[in-house]
């Protein structure tokens, strides 16, 4: 129905124009609060009143014959009543209910999308923290996230997904320290185990001399007999943990659509 209710705009814009000039640009239609008082609403009678110094009812009953002799308020309304002191109450046609099944089989997937509007919007989701595990809730964030940016972007935002990998900083950091702990065979409790070392959700699994971080991270810096890590090891590590996480991620996504 938005064609119709174009159409109507723009035959308010031009009468208003008629009584003020430059009254037009404001011209707009409001909802009822009842669905007893019509299908649209317009109070531009009742603004227009004081600057041209009018009776705001007399006024009314002035823009509600010049709208009734407009072709597209003849096509689409059924009927203008005036209330209260100026109220324009405007009941439409059936056939204007009609023409949204029309625009919509004729417009398809495009059916509601506006215009570029010329403004930006950024919206993060998910950005899961990669010291703990994921659960299908990340999966259900990222699929409602994307979704309200589809939203946006159908209404003419230009939308910026961000998604924070949180990969970086004291946590990854202690998360990396454990974990080489874990493959040395030390456990919370421990003499040798840091008062700073995560405790526990490690998820740590050793199977002979080699460990794994949630089954994934298979490096030789994680070898018990292995040479002590350098920074491109860690960094290397934490790039297949990093991959890992935003697979499984990915996984859930699909799974949540399904």
């Amino acid at each position: 129905m938005q064609s119709v209710k174009n159409d109507l705009l723009a035959a308010l814009a031009a009468e208003l124009d008629q009584l003020s000039p430059g009254a037009g640009a404001r011209a707009a239609f409001e909802s009822p609060k009842q669905a007893a008082h019509g299908d649209l609403a317009c109070t531009a009678a009742m603004q227009l009143a004081k600057p041209l110094k009018a009776n705001p009812r007399q006024l009314g009953e002035q823009l509600k014959a010049a709208l009734a002799a407009t072709p597209a308020f003849a096509q689409w309304v059924e009927a203008i009543e005036i209330a209260g002191p100026g109220f324009l109450n405007i009941r439409l046609r059936a056939a204007a209910r009609q023409q949204v099944l029309r625009e919509v089989l004729a417009e398809g997937a495009r059916y509601g999308q506006r215009a570029p509007r010329g403004e930006k919007m950024m919206v993060e989701f998910v950005s899961a923290n990669p010291t703990g595990p994921l659960h299908v809730g990340h999966g259900r964030q990222a699929a409602l996230g994307d979704a309200i940016c589809n939203l946006f972007s159908t209404q003419g935002w230009q939308v910026h997904r961000e998604f924070y990998y949180n990969d970086a900083g004291v946590q990854i950091e202690t998360l990396a320290n454990s974990v080489q702990l874990r493959a040395r065979g030390l456990k919370p409790g421990d003499a040798g185990w840091p008062e700073a070392a995560m405790a526990g959700g490690l998820g740590v699994r050793l199977s002979g001399p080699r460990a794994y971080h949630d089954g994934v991270v298979d490096e030789p810096w994680l070898n018990g007999d292995a040479h002590d890590p350098s920074a491109a090891d860690v960094e290397r590590g934490l790039r297949l943990y990093r991959s890992a996480m935003i697979a499984t991620g990915l996984v859930l996504v699909i799974l949540s659509l399904i």
